[in-house]
C-alpha cells in the first residue's frame, strides 16, 4: 500500500522551482522572515560550517505541499553534534488532525518522530554516529508540543530565554 505522506529532501539545484511551485500559508507573525533566512542555509553550500537541505512533506490524497523541513547539522548546542530542524512548518488545515496513515500521529509529530528521528537520526547514528536532534521552537505552545515528544530544554542555550534549544537524545 502507498504511503499518504511522501516526505523528500529538495536538491539544491532544485530550490529555486520548488519555491515557486509551493508557497506556504505562512499565519505565525514573522514566520515568512525566519523561514527566510533559514532557507539562506540550504542555498549557500559552499560554507561547510552549514550543511542544511530544505525536505519537504507532500499530501498524494490531496496532491499538495503540506510541511517543510530545514534540517542541518549543528554544534551549537552545548558542543553537542546534532541534527538539528532549524525550521519546521506544517500548513494550518494540517495541525490538529491525528491521521490514521501515521498510527495516529499529528503531522509535526509524525516529521519530527518518524522522519527526522527515524529515518535521518537512526541512519546518522549507525553511519556517522550522531544521536541528538536540535530544535528552537516558534513559541511556549510549541515548546510543550515538543516536550510531549522527548524534547527537554537546554537553559541559557538561547540568546533570549524564549529562543532555548530543545534536545532529544535517541
Amino acid at each position: 500500500m502507498d504511503k499518504r505522506f511522501i516526505v523528500k529532501p529538495i536538491r539544491t539545484d532544485d530550490l529555486s522551482e520548488f519555491l515557486s511551485s509551493y508557497k506556504p500559508n505562512f499565519d505565525f507573525p514573522k514566520i515568512d522572515t525566519i523561514f527566510n533566512d533559514t532557507l539562506e542555509l540550504c542555498f549557500d553550500q559552499d560554507d561547510v560550517q552549514f550543511t542544511n537541505i530544505l525536505h519537504a512533506c507532500f499530501d498524494k490524497k490531496e496532491n499538495q505541499y503540506c510541511a517543510i523541513l530545514n534540517v542541518g547539522i549543528t554544534t551549537a548546542v552545548d558542543d553537542i553534534i546534532s541534527i538539528n530542524v532549524e525550521f519546521l512548518f506544517v500548513e494550518k488545515e494540517y495541525r490538529s488532525i491525528n491521521f490514521e496513515e501515521l498510527n495516529n500521529l499529528k503531522l509535526s509529530q509524525y516529521l519530527l518522530q518518524d522522519y527526522v528521528i527515524g529515518d535521518i537520526g537512526f541512519y546518522s547514528k549507525e553511519n556517522i554516529g550522531i544521536s541528538a536532534v536540535s530544535i528552537t521552537p516558534i513559541n511556549e505552545k510549541v515548546r510543550e508540543v515538543y516536550e510531549d515528544m522527548n524534547f527537554i530544554t537546554i537553559d541559557g542555550s538561547g540568546s533570549k530565554k524564549e529562543e532555548d534549544w530543545m534536545i532529544c537524545i535517541f
